[in-house]
């Protein structure tokens, strides 16, 4: 059975046999080195009796795939495409941000594909459901190769139609408890951009997940008090922390975890929470639905993770 949504949010359909995913760069450009990362994904689609659509070239911009206009223009003619069930990002980087403004987004309701990716992603995921559309959080082609066979048998789990059920080891900061609600997030750098902005959904009664890469500990701390100073850790109805790793300064991610524990604890003592859940930029990347109603069980034996069903 599929996974339920949040009233107000709309979820695509489940992508047929012989529909399309087409593959879409809303931000960086790909690397030079795409050919059998390509037929990787053309493999993959086809296991599961889908087709995959790859463009033969990408613009080019700078470090992005194009100017801005020419990726809404890319978008736009997928979202044309009689065959398109899924629009999968590349990769991630940066660069989603300035599409916003100019996201076509009536015609994205008109044809409900899923948007599938993360990372700097985050930016348009959220936009969506600001708008009341759901879409999936999940490995991108990119990192494909690195990427753990489970999480991309979820990733088909949802695209077919299913709801997966996810479970994770305790950490030792964890703060048990069980919690009801609907499921938003990904990389924190990015959702804190939103802040403020027309495209920032609200967090509050949401299991809000986050992730992050690449960030100094200090920044981290920033990132935390700016969302809980917009949207109060404590009206959370729960919390899951994914990766949190690669710090510039070399700071292991128990360290980071620590960080983090300690905020958390400070401005939501009551808040369930649970660390090193299987979400960002490592292999163990689960597939998140954005807008899902799930429930978050965190006790001594670890964390599980259960969409509920329609």
């Amino acid at each position: 059975m599929a996974a339920r949504v949040a009233p107000g949010i709309q979820c695509p359909a489940p992508v047929p046999a012989a529909h399309t995913i087409a593959l879409w760069a809303a931000a960086f450009a790909p690397s030079q080195d795409t050919t059998a990362r390509w037929k990787a994904i053309e493999q993959w689609c086809r296991q599961h009796a889908w087709q995959c659509f790859i463009p033969p070239s990408f613009s080019s911009f700078h470090a992005f795939a194009g100017t801005a206009t020419e990726r809404i223009r890319a978008l736009q003619s997928l979202l044309a495409h009689p065959q398109v069930a899924a629009i999968w990002a590349v990769r991630g980087g940066y660069g989603s941000y300035h599409l916003l403004e100019d996201f076509p987004i009536e015609q994205w309701r008109k044809k409900m594909p899923w948007l599938i990716g993360f990372s700097d992603l985050t930016a348009l995921q959220l936009y969506l459901i600001k708008q009341g559309i759901a879409s999936l959080h999940a490995p991108m082609p990119s990192v494909l190769h690195n990427t753990h066979p489970d999480a991309l048998r979820h990733l088909a789990t949802f695209l077919q139609g299913g709801a997966p059920v996810y479970t994770a080891p305790a950490h030792p900061l964890q703060q048990a408890g069980e919690a009801e609600g609907c499921l938003i997030g990904g990389n924190l750098a990015v959702l804190c951009s939103l802040i403020g902005t027309p495209f920032m959904p609200e967090l509050q009664d949401c299991i809000l997940f986050i992730e992050e890469v690449g960030e100094h500990s200090y920044a981290i701390d920033r990132m935390l008090h700016h969302l809980h100073y917009a949207f109060p850790l404590h009206r959370l109805r729960g919390l899951i922390i994914g990766a949190v790793s690669r710090s510039p300064d070399g700071e292991s991610q128990e360290y980071l975890y620590k960080r983090i524990a300690e905020i958390v604890q400070q401005k939501a003592p009551h808040l369930p929470f649970c660390l090193g859940f299987p979400v960002g930029h490592e292999n163990q990347n689960y597939p998140m639905l954005q807008g899902a109603m799930v429930r978050l069980s965190i006790h001594a034996q670890g964390c599980t993770l259960s969409f509920q069903l329609q």
